[in-house]
């Protein structure tokens, strides 16, 4: 045992160049109680792989030490790359804030507590739900990322024992962590893959998300911040890479330009009888029979394609220097009619049965030359590995969701109003997860038509009895019924003819409705922020009615028709007056003392939440995901983001 950390480098004779270093930290019961095993198994682990394994034990309550610890001089850099923890987690925002000084990513090891390795195997949960707050979501509150079970608990004595190809997965994870951190950014191989789904070449869609103007976000980045590669070329390369099912080695080879085998795709050996290799992991036999049972022989698959006199899985993908782009896979096989309806009935599946097929696993990110990926980038919510069946929590490797993505750390874009769907990313998809935000918010407005209309109400309200009014009346319920507006009412036209005062109500008022409707304002660009008229309507949908009211009445709106501010022309809306009020007043320049003091505390508000708003962070999260860093956390996501409640837009401080 050692006082510090520099004391313990230098007892390993450390200098100046530091290996990649693991800092385990643990509980001090198991030196107590000598049940170390656990922990000496990652320590074999790391360091057979020329790391640093550095165990290290403090205090979970109030605030630990671990600062202090891990970075004494303030001055230098952290003594370690990344953290795994074992310890169970009881003061999420003391560890929180200690991981956020720290800037150090996180990730751990939980064991089973119910059994051997043999019932965790044989347990459909992995984790149980009464272990989900200790030992998943209050990690996740404190910001540690791919929580994994890797020991067990063997009876009677309650042994600490390690799962081998758990404890392995770990341990590679926290390596692969240290190689991000370590490779300059130019050099890194990253695979790049979006939401597809119906598939198809031209669906690059994703939750609210345009993915082209993403990524071109991205790549104008400054150069130290950006995915770097080149502009998109007419002419690739098509790579090739054999392996055998079972094994993680591949042996590759590249070919130049081939357009018989479609230049832009890559390909991998579909032998008959065999499956795809899977992530490195070597895949057990029963898994292996289930697949062939479930799919039948890759060989015979429709994505099979004949190059060079053998049979290949064709892979669309889009080679840009080190970034590969590519499609998510399909859980169903491809078919002559794309197998459309098998897809929407696999895609939420978790059933036994719906396993990947052949093509999906062949999907696997695998770069030029057969060099595994440093990265995978999932833009699109939400992807379909981590609905892979398989255990609830605490997967094993050989779930198909783990079979799927291996080791390599996954960084996803996800969408800000979805957290429940982004906690299934990061519980079974090993994510680390990076909110972006909704598209922008505005009132819907009138259109042509239903503006014409609600001017026609307003005349018929102001006009004398007569002639004219009669034909206004007229006017009103021809439209009425053109527009649909009787059906969605649920008026007769006979109860609207009959009681035509109540009806004219009726329609007033769903007039207004649908005018102050929420709506999105097209698609969200990753880290780009919306234009400023845009972005003004989601920060005045955020303030609500009082706001509108408010504004309005200061701009000199009568009382009476405070109600008709958005009732509007949807193209005229930027001149009304809260809209108007609201632009002056963000100015930084602009004295809101002028104001009525409800004016003054809504715009000081809406100051705040304009800044909130700004989506640089996001494209600044995903470089420092793919630099190894912590990521810090919140409830809810990444950054403020607006979201869309029963009523009306709240800040979501995430």
């Amino acid at each position: 045992m050692f006082p510090d950390v520099p004391a313990f480098l230098r007892w390993r004779g450390v200098s100046d160049q530091r290996p990649p270093t693991i800092a385990i930290l643990m509980h001090r019961q198991y030196l107590d109680s000598i049940e170390t095993g656990m922990i000496d198994d990652l320590v074999a682990r790391i360091e057979k792989q020329g790391a640093i394994a550095m165990p290290i034990f403090d205090r979970m309550l109030p605030k630990g030490s671990l600062r202090q610890l891990l970075r004494p001089d303030e001055n230098q850099p952290p003594l370690a790359d990344v953290i795994i923890n074992t310890q169970i987690m009881l003061n999420a925002e003391g560890r929180r804030s200690e991981f956020t000084e720290l800037g150090l990513p996180v990730i751990q090891a939980n064991r089973y507590r119910h059994g051997d390795a043999a019932a965790w195997q044989a347990d459909a949960q992995g984790l149980s739900m009464m272990e989900v707050p200790f030992f998943l979501a209050q990690p996740e509150y404190a910001g540690i990322t791919d929580i994994q079970i890797s020991a067990a608990t063997r009876k009677p004595h309650d042994d600490v024992v390690a799962i081998p190809a758990q404890a392995q997965a770990v341990a590679d994870r926290a390596l692969a962590l240290t190689r991000l951190q370590r490779k300059p950014a130019g050099q890194q191989q990253l695979a790049l893959m979006f939401w597809n789904y119906p598939a198809g070449e031209k669906n690059l869609s994703s939750s609210y998300m345009n993915i082209p103007r993403s990524l071109g976000s991205t790549r104008r980045r400054p150069a130290r911040g950006r995915l770097r590669h080149p502009a998109p070329s007419a002419r690739g390369r098509t790579h090739h890479a054999t392996a055998t099912p079972a094994g993680p080695g591949l042996q590759p080879r590249t070919s130049g330009p081939a357009e018989a085998a479609a230049g832009g795709w890559s390909g991998r050996t579909a032998a008959a009888g065999t499956l795809p290799p899977m992530a490195g992991h070597p895949c057990p036999r029963v898994t292996r029979q289930a697949l062939l049972t479930r799919w039948g022989d890759p060989a015979r698959t429709l994505s099979v394609v004949d190059w060079q006199g053998e049979p290949v899985f064709a892979i669309p993908r889009l080679q840009l220097g080190k970034l590969a782009i590519l499609p998510q896979p399909g859980r169903a096989e491809p078919g002559p009619d794309g197998n459309i309806d098998r897809e929407k009935a696999l895609y939420h599946s978790t059933r036994a049965d719906a396993l990947p097929p052949h093509t999906y696993l062949a999907h696997l990110p695998v770069g030029p030359r057969g060099a595994a990926h440093d990265a995978l980038i999932h833009f699109g919510t939400h992807g379909t590995q981590e609905w892979l069946p398989g255990k609830e929590r605490g997967l094993s490797v050989y779930d198909p969701p783990m079979l799927a993505i291996g080791n390599i750390p996954v960084i996803y874009p996800y969408i800000v109003d979805n957290v429940g769907e982004a906690t299934q990313a990061r519980r079974r998809g090993r994510a680390v997860t990076v909110s972006h935000q909704t598209p922008p918010l505005r009132p819907a407005g009138l259109h042509q038509r239903l503006t014409e209309l609600h001017d026609l109400l307003h005349q018929w309200l102001s006009q004398e009895e007569g002639a004219v009014k009669d034909q206004i009346r007229t006017d009103i319920l021809a439209r009425a019924k053109q527009e649909r507006l009787l059906a969605d009412l649920e008026w007769t036209e006979e109860r609207a003819r009959t009681d035509f005062s109540a009806f004219l109500d009726t329609l007033h008022a769903h007039l207004h409705e649908l005018a102050e409707t929420i709506q999105p304002v097209g698609l969200h660009t990753f880290g780009q922020n919306a234009q400023e008229e845009h972005r003004l309507a989601t920060v005045m949908m955020m303030l609500g009615k009082p706001f509108l009211e408010a504004a309005a009445r200061h701009m000199g709106e009568p009382q009476t028709e405070l109600d008709e501010t958005l009732a509007v022309d949807y193209q005229q809306m930027i001149d009304t007056s809260p809209y108007r009020l609201l632009k002056r007043y963000l100015q930084p320049d602009a004295d809101l003392h002028e104001l009525p003091e409800p004016l003054q505390a809504q715009l000081t508000q809406a100051r705040q939440w304009w800044q909130a708003l700004d989506a640089g962070g996001e494209t600044g999260g995903l470089i420092a995901a793919l630099q190894g860093r912590y990521r810090p956390t919140a409830y809810g996501g990444s950054g403020a983001q607006p979201r869309r409640p029963a009523h009306r837009p709240q800040p979501l401080w995430l």
